[in-house]
Parts: structure tokens; C-alpha cells; sequence
């Protein structure tokens, strides 16, 4: 299935996450390919069952590291385990990251999504698509398409 993605500007201004429906109907996904530039795969906890998150918090907790990396932070430091495996490893500078595009999949907007409908006065869950199926077995290599891993959870 193709990797859709968004790129960091359209990121930075997203105010609410939406279905990868909705933005594929306002051609805002670009189907990511490596000579177009470097991709961040976005691993996150859903905090609701219908909506990823319906307060655009998480999105904002992203939004604002992102333009803290873009505009004040030189650099990346190591994180603690990492540090403690390899003595030798040095923090990665933003320069590196920002020196191409940058390109976000996040899976509620990257794959296609369970669609509801109303029925008899109730909505109901449409079946898992195939589209959503294939997607979802496309993650190992979406991840291994990127050359960045955000891990991104609730307080």
C-alpha cells in the first residue's frame, strides 16, 4: 500500500487530526517516496477509541518540538540508554534533519480508516477494508522507509 505522508509545513498548521479520507479528498497527502526527501514515522498511543486524539493534544506536544528543533535547538542529545550502550555516540544535529524536506506519516491520516455509517437511526462500524488491512501490513516497511522514529504518548 502506497506510504502516505504529510510534509512538516502542513503538519505544523494542522489545528485537528483528520481521517486519511478527508485529506486525501483535499489533496493534502503526498504519497512518500525516499528522493523526495527524509519521512518521520510518528508511533503514538490512541487516547479515545474512536479518535486518535480528539483534543489535538499529542499533535500539539509534536507541533511544538518540532518548531523548538526548527528555530532554537542545535542539536538532538542522546537519550539515556543509548548513551549508556554506546559511550561513542554523539547528538544528532538539526541541520541534518531539517536539510531536506521532511515528510510525517501518522496512521489515522497515512491509512485509509473505518468508515461510519448511519443506519436505522445508529451508526455503525463499516468492516475493516481491505485498503486498511494492506496498510496496515505495509507498517514494517513505512518504518523501515524512514529515517526517523517519534514515539509519541500521553502524559
Amino acid at each position: 500500500f502506497p506510504m502516505y505522508t504529510v510534509p512538516l509545513g502542513t503538519l505544523l498548521e494542522m489545528t485537528m487530526i483528520e481521517p486519511h479520507e478527508a485529506l486525501k479528498d483535499r489533496d493534502v497527502l503526498v504519497e512518500f517516496d525516499k528522493n523526495m526527501g527524509n519521512a518521520a514515522f510518528v508511533s503514538h498511543q490512541w487516547v479515545a477509541s474512536n479518535h486518535p486524539d480528539p483534543e489535538c493534544m499529542q499533535m500539539r506536544v509534536l507541533q511544538d518540538a518540532l518548531k523548538n528543533m526548527i528555530g532554537n535547538l542545535k542539536s538532538i542529545p542522546v537519550d539515556v540508554v543509548s548513551e549508556t550502550q554506546n559511550p561513542n555516540v554523539k547528538p544528532l544535529p538539526t541541520l541534518k534533519i531539517m536539510s531536506e524536506p521532511l515528510f510525517f506519516w501518522y496512521d489515522y491520516f497515512s491509512c485509509p480508516q473505518e468508515r461510519l455509517r448511519e443506519a436505522s437511526g445508529h451508526i455503525e462500524n463499516v468492516p475493516r477494508s481491505k485498503l486498511l488491512e494492506d496498510a496496515i501490513n505495509s507498517i514494517p516497511a513505512y518504518v523501515d522507509a524512514c529515517s526517523f522514529f517519534l514515539p509519541l504518548y500521553p502524559s
